[in-house]
């Protein structure tokens, strides 16, 4: 299994990784240097690993899958044509994580339950606070016992000793709180940083509910993933994690959190009373590694993985024979296209309410089809046929009262302070209709075509 250590030894053998050794702050300007070098593009950037950060003696390391080339290395992958496939085989097969004692990340066990030594940035400048933003926070069902691993948002306070977490209604914990709630109880919760790169994007991913997160990143990995049982709480944390914290979440116990700069590009959540979680341990490796995700407008690492997660986990949860392929521009990660064969498929409009019906399809807004001569990768491609094959009238399908996303800027006020996040989605259909369909595509004669092709260098 690649764990977090043997991955950075990796990126930095590969040139994808550079360590900054000039004295940094967390305030602004860790967030700005992750944000500089993220302008360089998804296929340029580094990973960046801030050795000396003044107030802490522990290093921090940042967006370690930031590109599609360290995303697909964390998996022993070449290339993207190789992940959904992958996805599929992986997933159908989950494997149960392995109980241990004596884990690294127990190697040091903390009297006082703070964060003060850790590096945790204020990244942006409205942001509400200094933000956790690769941790995956892990609960379980208290009716079923079914585990969560999932990764939230978590504006440290100010006593370094407790965090507000963004839990909207539509995300799993938030239903672990409310059963919490009804049976008088506070929801035990333990948050693991630094875990394996697997396990990151497991955490990232729209699993259905009942899934168990930890139980997939063995599987994307091959090999079950090591766990521990916690000191102060009723879980099992990932045994090689490099820093733990345990608490609880209690009903009612709310401060205040937010805004908090999104993947989106803009500012999310005014700030308001949200759930806190109260740290009762903490614990850690001997020389702890920080992680951190800068996040804000894309290109970045969380849209990068949400992107490509959501891809694959929509294939899964939506089987279809008339879906070829998809593809989510993590420049925009609200937005499919996905590639139909009207041999299988009759309606394809149909297949695009589908989509938005499954866990995975829950964060896309507009969805574009398009038939399956066009590669949805290609945005001329696509862009052609949204042009030539529509007619807004017949082929554009507005569906109100759906379920969106909080941190979505575009949805109305009342709607992201309360958590309903209701709006409304687009299906557009681009796919060429039989039998009113008649034109033809314009091309050279097809045997002079291929033979210039083959000759090329003589006309170069």
């Amino acid at each position: 299994m690649a764990q977090l250590r043997s991955f950075i030894r990796k990126l930095e053998a590969e040139g994808e990784l550079r360590r900054i050794k000039q004295p940094v702050d967390l305030s602004y300007e860790i967030g700005a240097v992750c944000f500089s070098e993220l302008r360089k593009g998804a296929d340029k950037n580094q990973a960046l690993l801030f050795e000396r950060i003044n107030g802490s003696f522990t290093p921090l390391v940042v967006n370690l899958l930031a590109s599609p080339k360290r995303f697909l290395a964390a998996l022993n992958l070449t290339s993207v044509r190789q992940w959904h496939s992958f996805w599929l085989e992986k997933t159908s097969r989950p494997l149960n994580p392995l109980l241990v004692k004596n884990a690294p990340c127990q190697e040091v066990i903390r009297d006082r339950a703070t964060l003060e030594d850790f590096p945790i940035p204020l990244w942006n400048e409205k942001d509400g606070g200094h933000y956790l933003t690769m941790a995956c926070v892990i609960s379980k069902d208290p009716e079923t016992g079914r585990r969560n691993c999932a990764i939230y948002r978590m504006m440290v306070h100010e006593d370094r000793r407790s965090a507000g977490i963004l839990a909207p209604p539509y995300r799993h914990i938030a239903a672990h709180v409310a059963k919490s709630s009804a049976r008088g109880e506070a929801l035990p919760v333990a948050v693991a940083m630094g875990v394996s790169p697997a396990l990151m994007i497991a955490a990232a991913s729209d699993f259905p509910y009942g899934v168990d997160e930890i139980s997939m990143a063995g599987a994307l990995d091959g090999a079950p993933v090591e766990i521990t049982p916690c000191k102060t709480v009723p879980l099992e944390v990932p045994a090689e994690a490099e820093l733990v914290l345990e608490g609880s979440l209690t009903p009612g116990d709310q401060e205040e959190e937010g805004p908090f700069g999104e993947f989106t590009g803009y500012y999310s959540g005014e700030r308001a009373r949200r759930p806190v979680f109260r740290m009762t341990c903490v614990t850690h490796r001997s020389d702890p590694i920080a992680v951190g995700s800068y996040v804000g407008r894309p290109p970045q690492e969380n849209a990068l993985i949400n992107a490509l997660t959501t891809e694959a986990e929509i294939i899964r949860q939506c089987p279809l024979p008339g879906i070829t392929d998809i593809h989510i521009n993590p420049l925009g990660v609200l937005n499919a296209v996905v590639a139909i064969d009207r041999n299988h498929a009759v309606d394809a409009a149909q297949i695009g309410r589908r989509i938005l019906a499954t866990a995975a399809g829950r964060r896309i807004k507009n969805i574009t089809l398009v038939d399956e001569d066009i590669d949805p990768r290609d945005h001329d491609q696509v862009s052609w046929a949204l042009a030539y094959r529509t007619r807004p009238e017949r082929d554009v399908e507005i569906v109100k009262g759906m379920i969106g996303v909080t941190v979505d800027p575009s949805l109305p006020r009342e709607e992201r302070l309360s958590g309903t996040n209701r709006t409304s989605k687009m299906i557009i259909d681009t796919t060429r209709k039989s039998p009113e369909w008649t034109a033809e595509q314009c091309l050279p004669k097809r045997e002079v075509l291929e033979r210039v092709e083959r000759e090329w260098k003589k006309y170069s």
